[in-house]
């Protein structure tokens, strides 16, 4: 496979096929490596405390060739930054689905997966100290960034726009991401990704509570106030936002 690593610009975004390179960058050399590829479970044949996953919106594959590791032997826990930017800004739509349908085969293998966030990998608390309690990812949010994904692809997220939105020029397009993801939706809070853990029910340090998502499924969609208030959708602080500019 062919790895490419940026001249300038942030290291950590090589990856396969260049695709989380910041193209905006022009004065980046990229340079190509063709590497060979291996399947994790045919280098780890033993039960595994820790597994950490980040390679650039590939983590479905990395999952892919796992599922004997994950099937034959315990792999208590995993974690791993999840990127669903990655093949949505590069129109790689059957990763996008790839990439949602990775968690929902996890949550099926027995997983409970709760969101880190950006913010809380950066937590400088000391090893004794407790952990702060994550929302849960479920397949209640699953479904609707799965149908997302296929209006995604078909041209048709976020779209048609409401009459009631007629008057706002500023509100007249669709086809946005994070903007247009179902409220519901695990995407609703991202911008580009995050990072989630991952725990069998045998893990005690996997603290849980409440669900991700701007609304929890199942709330009245007519409802305009949802909490935590001064985020909004992909979670950028909308609260000294002029309402006028505010996305649907």
């Amino acid at each position: 496979m062919e790895m490419v690593v940026p001249s300038h610009g942030i290291w950590g975004t090589a990856g396969i096929d260049g695709l989380n390179i910041d193209k905006a960058i022009h004065s980046s050399n990229n340079v190509k490596i063709s590497v060979p590829s291996i399947r994790l479970e045919d280098v780890v044949k033993e039960d595994v405390l820790l597994l950490k996953v980040d390679v650039e919106g590939w983590e479905w594959s990395v999952m892919k060739g796992a599922q004997a590791l994950l099937k034959n032997y315990n792999v208590e826990n995993i974690i791993m930054e999840y990127s669903p930017g990655v093949p949505e800004r590069n129109f790689r739509h059957e990763e996008v689905k790839s990439t949602i349908i990775m968690l929902m085969d996890m949550i099926d293998s027995g997983y409970r997966i709760g969101n880190i966030g950006e913010q809380n990998k950066h937590d400088d608390r000391n090893l004794s100290a407790p952990l702060e309690t994550l929302m849960e990812v479920t397949k209640g949010n699953l479904v609707y960034d799965l149908e997302d994904a296929r209006r995604f692809k078909a041209g048709v997220l976020g779209c048609p726009i409401p009459k009631e939105l007629f008057p706002f020029p500023g509100w007249q397009l669709c086809m946005g991401l994070p903007e247009d993801a179902s409220p519901y939706s695990f995407r609703s809070i991202l911008g580009h990704n995050t990072n989630i853990w991952a725990a069998k029910p045998s893990s005690t340090l996997h603290p849980l509570k409440g669900v991700v998502g701007m609304m929890v499924p199942g709330t009245d969609n007519k409802v305009y106030f949802v909490e935590p208030g001064e985020l909004g959708m992909g979670s950028r602080v909308c609260a000294h936002i002029d309402p006028k500019v505010w996305r649907k």
